[in-house]
């Protein structure tokens, strides 16, 4: 028996080995086999998930939901005058007052001007003597724009200083104002 294994010079083919259950599962998944210390570790490629298509809503359902958004809308648009008198009330406008007299270049008391505050924050009129006194939508120290007309015609068109204090405004009657 010696004799036939050293006269036979080839050694038989070895049989091709089976695939072990991890590599099946890496091929069979294109993942990768890592191991170590006798540890195997499949880790199978990254899958791309394609989102479910979103079912059609019936026509009742999307009228549903258009008519449940309108309502929410007309409910804002109906509140919001309610809305908003609640926020002027937490935060008042700040007002100042604005007074003094009208007088023309010779110093006489121009009566019944109107006086005109520019951005609709105040108007009002001097009385017999050309005194006035008016409420303007702004803050102590804010300067504002007034005009100072009587019968249509400008005598006083400039800017002043809401400082407290009481104010002398030259109405011009020579006709230099436009």
């Amino acid at each position: 028996m010696a004799d036939q294994l050293s006269t036979n010079s080839n050694p038989p083919a070895p049989e091709p080995s089976a695939p072990q259950p991890a590599q099946q599962i890496a091929q069979a998944t294109g993942g990768q086999i890592i191991q170590a210390h006798g540890n195997v570790i499949i880790t199978p490629p990254a899958a791309v998930k394609e989102p479910p298509p979103s079912p059609k809503k019936s026509l009742v359902e999307r009228w549903q939901t258009w008519v449940a958004l309108a309502t929410a809308v007309l409910a804002l648009v109906a509140g919001l005058p309610k809305l908003i008198t609640e926020y002027r009330a937490l935060f008042p406008a700040q007002t100042a007052s604005f007074f003094g007299s009208v007088r023309d270049q010779h110093g006489q008391p121009i009566a019944g001007a109107v006086l005109h505050v520019e951005g609709k924050r105040g108007e009002g009129a001097t009385d017999s003597l050309g005194h006035f006194d008016l409420q303007v939508a702004a803050g102590p120290g804010a300067k504002i724009r007034v005009s100072v007309s009587k019968d249509g015609r400008v005598g006083y068109d400039d800017y002043a200083w809401l400082n407290n204090e009481a104010v002398s405004l030259s109405f011009d009657t020579t006709g230099n104002k436009p």
